[in-house]
């Protein structure tokens, strides 16, 4: 550039193929092309949706009267509902992360309000908890009603099996860069409070033979688990060791929220 030579050419377009015969978009490629697709349009939706669960996990305030507080918890619960339900409708592929992340929100907020109490007390509200997140996913559908009464499919119909699988390679080739930073994250919270917890240090060596370990077992975990449930099972798994992690390293409602997004998505 500086010595105002032509530029070599670039296929730009190449770049969302990455994996041979699939799709690879990604924002900034959707945004140059104009390529509005419901992937797209569902990202301010999906943003809302993230802002809603930290809002259930932030502290609330204590100046504020208990009418005041059930209302608006009522109004959080009833956007919620929403929001969740306009997710359906726009990209439905995101349900499933996004039932999960409401969830989440919902159980932690749970267990950061019954923290100390009896293990009954804790039981009965997990279970009106689990209630509580049915019936909110159903209000969402119930909002958009009118769209599933009068909604035509074209060239879909339905959902199937996937005949073929994405290999190892392909898969990290996508998500390998955030795994990595997600894993770290989460390793290195593990270390920190498990060093102050011992007040001892663990040895390198143990530290390395305990990660190598738990890649293992979720290599063999993912050898056995049928291809469709293997996600959903990690992403169940991932949300009750960050519940129970949350619970024992007494984090703050702040960042509690932050762990959980980070740890579901």
């Amino acid at each position: 550039m500086l010595a105002h030579g032509p530029i070599s050419a670039f296929d730009y377009w190449q770049s969302s193929r990455v994996i041979p015969f699939t799709i690879n978009e990604f924002p900034f490629w959707s945004f140059l092309f104009a390529d509005l697709h419901p992937h797209v349009m569902d990202l301010p939706v999906a943003v809302l949706m993230l802002g809603i669960a930290t809002v259930l996990l932030l502290p609330e305030r204590k100046e504020i009267t208990s009418g005041e507080r059930r209302g608006g918890v009522i109004l959080l619960y009833l956007l919620a509902a929403f929001i969740f339900g306009t997710i359906a409708c726009v990209n439905p592929w995101d349900v499933p992360a996004y039932a999960l992340v409401l969830g989440g929100a919902l159980i932690l907020r749970t267990y950061q309000e019954k923290r100390g109490s009896g293990r009954f007390e804790i039981l009965v509200s997990s279970g009106f908890c689990l209630v509580s997140i049915v019936l909110l996913c159903g209000l969402g559908y119930l909002f958009y009603l009118p769209f599933y009464k009068f909604y035509q499919q074209l060239y879909v119909d339905g959902l199937g099996a996937v005949g073929q699988g994405t290999s190892w390679s392909d898969f990290l080739t996508v998500f390998g860069l955030w795994i990595f930073l997600a894993l770290s994250f989460l390793l290195l919270e593990l270390y920190r409070w498990w060093e102050v917890r011992s007040k001892t240090k663990i040895e390198p060596r143990r530290l390395a033979g305990y990660f190598l370990l738990c890649g293992l077992l979720s290599l063999l975990t993912r050898m056995l688990l049928w291809r469709l449930m293997r996600l959903l099972a990690l992403r169940i798994c991932c949300l009750c060791w960050a519940c129970v992690f949350c619970w024992a390293r007494s984090w703050s409602m702040c960042e509690t929220s932050w762990m959980a997004v980070l740890t579901i998505g």
